[in-house]
């Protein structure tokens, strides 16, 4: 019997959360260059060039929205049309930094630019929409830049003076004015006042007014944040080229103005910030001005650390600023590339703190959660990795030196450290003074949360430092503490996400974590431990298991394994096939000696042999040898040579809407030179498909790509892949979404789902293997190649079959779902079910496994041993839907029919409830599910809905604290029948549920019901 009681345990639930280690820190990551943040309705955005989007709940893990200029961008689904006087004007096929600003009646601005490139032939437009993913309307051009003739301002353009139309970022003064920084290298950056209401530009401005740079000098990315407690407007910009080879760098001057001028720590008016008359890129002339916050850096390995690599950024910049009110912390949101990886960048957000002297400086990490803390000199003293971003703009990577910050004060051999306020910390180096914060955060290379600081001189040069990261481990260990994983239930298309859970407060171990055993599709984060499964239609009604093993990094020999079931629901109506090549078949496409392989059809496009040279079946090795092509798949060269067999979805029921799963299973692959590339596809013809599996480029990468006409789009590289033991891809489609994974890992084009493939139903899917760049033929042994459409209706699970035996094939409305009540007992068909009761049958409430006795609320039930039932136990310090919390779940192979119970004391106002799910209908069932509510003022099972029945007429009362004498209480009805407040001489109220009894009359007036002692604790209501 599976008991749980806390009372026995002598803990009140909030407790329970102290019994476990906070969790690693998890990210997900994204490219999109140039990011502008924009946070909306509690998620945050980033828009940035080449009409890139992510989003994020929590500025560490983000998704990726958008990535190409290409029609079907769901920013813009039509933008080479809607745009295509912009992109002519400017002569470009793509666009520029973007910036999207919320106006007061709550639309969304999307302030775009296109730019020639090597010149500033630029046009400035905006466009709107009522969400912040769009699809936006465009509203027209704002500005334009480099023409020939007459400028904006009304004299001849010269791109020495005058910007160039790119870059926007609006923002905001705090008296509702509204106005739009912008500008790169030509010359410089401006600001001019737009129209709060609609938008745009003031007029009579011209190009606004100039803040800072001329004559080319590379400055850009403008971004302007204001800050109430300072009282200053903070621009940051970008110095440098954006390459990896630039030397991009992010800094920062303020204002007390929005027009400025603007002045950074030396005091410097930032129009100084120019280039010689004559000159390009004079890097030299504008080093010296703004206060650089970060360049390239990279944190140097100590000896006593365990890990060795240091990520490194390099041409950090083009940042925005976001500043969450609900939390009182600002960030800088930026892209970066990283050492050793040419010009691959991502979205990087750091913490932003201002020092003593209202300057901005940013954390030494990315953000992680962290706030800030109160820490003292001996805990704060320890061995430093120190960077100083100098002033410079070069493609030198500033490495750190380790300095030894001592409790006394003292600094190594090279200077002295004070700590004001538990956090402001002022480093004296030689006399010059550096002040900033320390913050304990997440040093992500090392693994480890660490003590750091970050600071900044009048010169305007940053010192960073992070903690040397050495695990603090002594033995003898304890042994490894992970949190059982209860089985799981879900639906076909939905993904479940279980984070594995370290029980140590503090653990000495680094953990690792690998995949022993899971299905298609799972993948388990090697560092966070998170798993994540989305389960394909082919799953649905099965059971699969998940095996994750858990290892010290340091000590490998120290594992600890996490196993847990999962159940797929609602099994589906299938046709299927699954080509295996132990012997010849009976029919379909002949391999180079004439044997019948199985598959049938070819991609459209496709030379059709009567016996294909470039197929070989291999009986004893049980394998189908597919010879590489030199088609490209475009349809662009060698076409006729392509190999591509499969078979026609039609074949098994398709018709253009159903789910499919297309797989196969690939045995050992060599040799592959680069652009090489062996997978499956889905498609119509060899322009119209997509497809996914291995290319080689330096390493076997797994990838996705779209073909539509003759150009790919939306090709991603993700993993490495090791084809020595082969690789298994999987292309599916499951409620109108696309599902890409080569070898488990979730692998999606780029640009989104091939919606162009959608409203077909003449689908081919197959194998294909080509070397689009030499004519060096390889060999791809295909081991197993399937195909699943699911062409039917959802087969009978258990509940459906329960309810036809007691309703029927057709029942009477309010009757036959899994949602009706028809007995009118307050409990739900489902509930029924999962109860093992008779839904026809009213239950008296006596038969409730209730029981109140002895300071402690208990009942048990026993549970039925369906898999694709979920039975929780959920409790709350009040009877209010948004304050439950599950203490117990048991889900799918966990089910059986031994009993649970359940008990708590009465020493605070505690309600639990059971609620039951199933996986095995798509109906909401959560919204009727009958519940049970126990707490220490009242003991009552009720129904979400209000044919709901008590116990009794009493009311459990202990906790007002009532003498043996009648009084009157106030009574009043809540927002629903039936429900009361009760409010006492000597507490706040207790919620009470009272059948609508003839004769009581409730009203929303207030009234004095008689309230009667009838024993120690219970009350008798009467009128």
């Amino acid at each position: 019997m599976r008991t749980l009681s806390l009372y026995a345990l002598g803990i009140t639930l909030p407790a329970l959360a102290s019994l476990h280690a906070s969790p690693i820190p998890s990210f997900s990551d994204v490219s999109v260059h140039d990011p502008s943040v924009v946070e909306a309705d509690g998620a945050y955005y980033v828009f940035g060039s080449h009409l890139a989007s992510a989003w994020s709940p929590d500025l560490m893990n983000w998704y990726q929205v958008s990535s190409s200029v290409v029609d079907g961008n769901p920013l813009f689904p039509n933008v080479t049309t809607d745009l295509a006087d912009v992109l002519a004007y400017s002569k470009t096929d793509t666009l520029w930094a973007p910036d999207v600003h919320r106006m007061p009646d709550g639309r969304f601005e999307f302030y775009y630019c296109a730019c020639e490139g090597s010149s500033p032939l630029s046009s400035l437009g905006h466009a709107s929409s009522d969400t912040i993913l769009g699809p936006y309307e465009d509203e027209g051009v704002l500005l334009q830049s480099g023409m020939t003739g007459t400028s904006e301002d009304g004299s001849v353009y010269n791109s020495t003076r005058h910007p160039n139309a790119v870059d926007p970022t609006l923002f905001n003064s705090p008296d509702g004015r509204l106005f739009m920084v912008y500008g790169s290298y030509s010359g410089g950056i401006f600001v001019m006042e737009m129209d709060p209401d609609t938008g745009v530009q003031l007029s009579g401005q011209g190009y606004g007014t100039k803040i800072m740079g001329g004559n080319h000098v590379r400055i850009e990315g403008a971004y302007t944040a204001y800050n109430e407690d300072t009282g200053y407007y903070y621009l940051f910009v970008s110095f440098g080229g954006l390459d990896s080879d630039g030397g991009y760098n992010i800094r920062v001057c303020r204002a007390t103005s929005p027009t400025g001028p603007y002045y950074d720590t030396a005091g410097q008016n930032m129009t100084g910030a120019t280039g010689a008359s004559g000159t390009f890129f004079d890097d030299d002339a504008i080093a010296p001005y703004g206060a650089k916050l970060m360049g390239n850096y990279q944190f140097a390995h100590d000896e006593l650390e365990h890990y060795t690599t240091s990520t490194g950024y390099i041409s950090p910049g083009h940042n925005s600023i976001l500043y969450d009110s609900a939390s009182g912390k600002w960030f800088n949101v930026f892209h970066t590339r990283f050492v050793g990886q040419d010009e691959a960048h991502q979205v990087r957000v750091h913490q932003m703190f201002f020092n003593a002297d209202g300057w901005p400086v940013v954390a030494p990490h990315r953000y992680a959660g962290e706030t800030i803390g109160s820490y003292d000199t001996t805990s704060l003293a320890g061995t430093y990795k120190v960077i100083n971003h100098g002033k410079d703009i070069s493609t030198t990577v500033k490495t750190s030196t380790n300095w030894v910050f001592n409790a006394d004060g003292s600094i190594s051999d090279v200077g002295t450290w004070t700590l004001d306020s538990g956090h402001n910390v002022t480093i004296s180096l030689s006399g010059i003074q550096y002040k900033g914060v320390f913050c304990k955060m997440w040093d992500d290379d090392k693994r480890l949360w660490v003590n750091t600081f970050t600071a900044l001189s009048e010169a305007g040069i940053a010192l960073w430092g992070s903690e040397v990261g050495v695990p603090k481990r002594s033995q003898p260990y304890t042994a490894p503490a992970f949190a059982s994983v209860g089985a799981q239930a879900m639906r076909p298309g939905e993904t479940l996400t279980v984070t594995l859970e370290d029980m140590q407060e503090t653990t000495p171990y680094l953990y690792e974590f690998r995949l022993i055993d899971a299905p298609t599709g799972a993948t388990v984060d090697a560092l966070t431990g998170r798993v994540s499964y989305t389960a394909l239609p082919s799953d649905s009604g099965e059971d699969k298991t998940v095996t994750v093993e858990a290892y010290d990094a340091i000590e490998t020999g120290i594992t600890a394994q996490i196993q847990f079931p999962i159940h797929i629901g609602t099994p589906l109506e299938y046709e299927s096939i699954e080509n295996t090549f132990a012997s010849a078949a009976s029919s379909g496409l002949k391999d180079s000696a004439g044997v019948m392989t199985g598959l049938s059809a070819r991609l459209s496009g496709t030379s059709t042999p009567t016996n294909d040279t470039r197929m070989t079946l291999n009986t004893s090795s049980a394998v189908l040898n597919i010879k590489t092509s030199t088609s490209d798949l475009n349809g662009q060269a060698g076409v006729n040579l392509m190999c591509a067999p499969g078979h026609k979805l039609s074949d098994f029921g398709f018709n253009g809407d159903e789910d499919f799963v297309v797989r196969a299973e690939f045995g050992a692959i060599s040799n592959l030179a680069t652009a090489d590339q062996v997978g499956i596809y889905v498609g119509s013809s060899v322009t119209n498909v997509t497809r996914a599996g291995v290319i080689y480029l330096g390493s076997n990468q797994a990838y996705s790509v779209h073909t539509s006409g003759t150009t790919d789009t939306g090709g991603h590289f993700t993993s490495t892949i090791d084809l020595g033991d082969g690789m298994t891809v999987v292309i599916a489609r499951q409620q109108g979404e696309w599902l890409y994974y080569v070898d488990g890992v979730p692998t999606y084009p780029l640009t989104g789902a091939p919606d162009f493939l959608d409203s077909l139903s003449d689908l081919t899917v197959g194998v294909f293997a080509i070397t689009p760049l030499n004519s060096n033929q390889k060999t791809a042994p295909l081991k197993s190649f399937e195909v699943y459409v699911a062409n039917g209706d959802c087969e009978s699970s258990a509940i459906a079959t329960w309810l036809t035996s007691y309703f029927g094939t057709s029942p009477a409305d309010g009757t036959g779902s899994i949602a009706d009540d028809p007995d009118n007992d307050g409990m739900a068909n489902l509930m029924e079910y999962a109860l093992g009761r008779d839904p026809t049958q009213y239950d008296s409430w006596d038969s409730v496994p209730v029981s109140c006795s002895d300071g402690v609320i208990e009942f048990s039930f026993a549970k039925l041993a369906d898999p694709s039932l979920r039975y929780v136990v959920e409790s709350a310090p009040y009877a209010s839907p948004s304050t439950w919390s599950c203490i117990w779940s048991s889900e799918g192979a966990d089910n059986s029919t031994e009993a649970a119970e359940f008990s708590l004391p009465y020493s605070s106002p505690t309600h639990m409830r059971l609620r039951i799910e199933t996986v095995d209908s798509y109906e909401d069932a959560g919204s009727k599910n009958m519940r049970s509510i126990i707490n220490g003022e009242m003991a009552a099972w009720m129904a979400t809905d209000s044919e709901a029945s008590v116990i009794n007429d009493y009311i459990w009362t202990e906790g007002f604290g009532w003498n043996y004498t009648a009084f009157w209480p106030w009574v009043y009805q809540w927002d629903a029948p039936g429900w009361m407040y009760v409010y006492g001489y000597d507490t706040t109220f207790s919620w009470v549920y009272l059948p609508d009894h003839d004769g009581w009359n409730w009203t929303s007036d207030m009234y004095w019901p008689w309230v009667w002692n009838e024993g120690s604790g219970w009350r008798d209501i009467s009128q």
